[in-house]
């Protein structure tokens, strides 16, 4: 008999300050099992493998089938999650930023059942609940505004970014402000 002795539902960060994931940020959580089976009930030996039997999981953060690590750096929503995907463009006075996309929602929760099985016998298995929530990062979402309004309103001269009075491109306009701290990260 195997039987999850990690925590279901939400899962909390292991490997990180914040509980739960955020978009651009390392996220790690340990399923855990125990075995347990009758003298003479299996001759094979017991090898436990571990996968994502249903739902969704968030991108990049991917369960380690050997070990039942799930870990990695959340991707942005809006580049994988279908509802948060666009063809909406920023208005000239950033009057409709935080209205979709990722932004628009604060966070999402990735849903899914993770299976633990015998990897010689799968009569032997248990599953469970999980939920990894992944809070938007308003940090990249104000980077990708203004890289997206230069490229919208980039015919008006007004709407050039400066630095030392001299125009620059909107990524070189993004890393002079983080560099000078400007920008924080979230």
């Amino acid at each position: 008999m195997i039987t999850f002795t990690s925590s279901s539902g939400l899962l909390t960060n292991e490997g990180g300050t914040r509980a739960n994931a955020i978009e651009g940020d390392t996220f790690s959580f340990q399923h855990a099992v125990t075995e347990m089976h009758e003298v003479g009930e299996t001759e094979e030996p017991v090898v436990l493998r571990f996968v994502v039997s249903e739902g969704e999981v968030p991108h990049n953060i991917v369960l380690d089938p050997e070990t039942g690590l799930q870990a990695g750096t959340a991707t942005e929503m809006n580049l994988y999650v279908e509802e948060y995907m666009t063809t909406e463009k920023i208005n000239k006075d950033g009057s409709n930023y935080g209205k979709y996309g990722s932004a628009a929602d604060g966070y999402r929760d990735f849903n899914f059942v993770v299976k633990c099985y015998n990897e010689n016998d799968e009569a032997y298995s248990a599953e469970q609940q999980c939920t990894i929530r992944v809070i938007n990062n308003y940090s990249s979402d104000r980077d990708n505004l203004l890289i997206e309004w230069a490229n919208v309103w980039a015919d008006d001269p007004d709407n050039a970014f400066y630095i030392d009075g001299e125009s620059v491109d909107a990524r070189t306009y993004i890393k002079y402000r983080k560099d000078n701290g400007d920008f924080p990260s979230l």
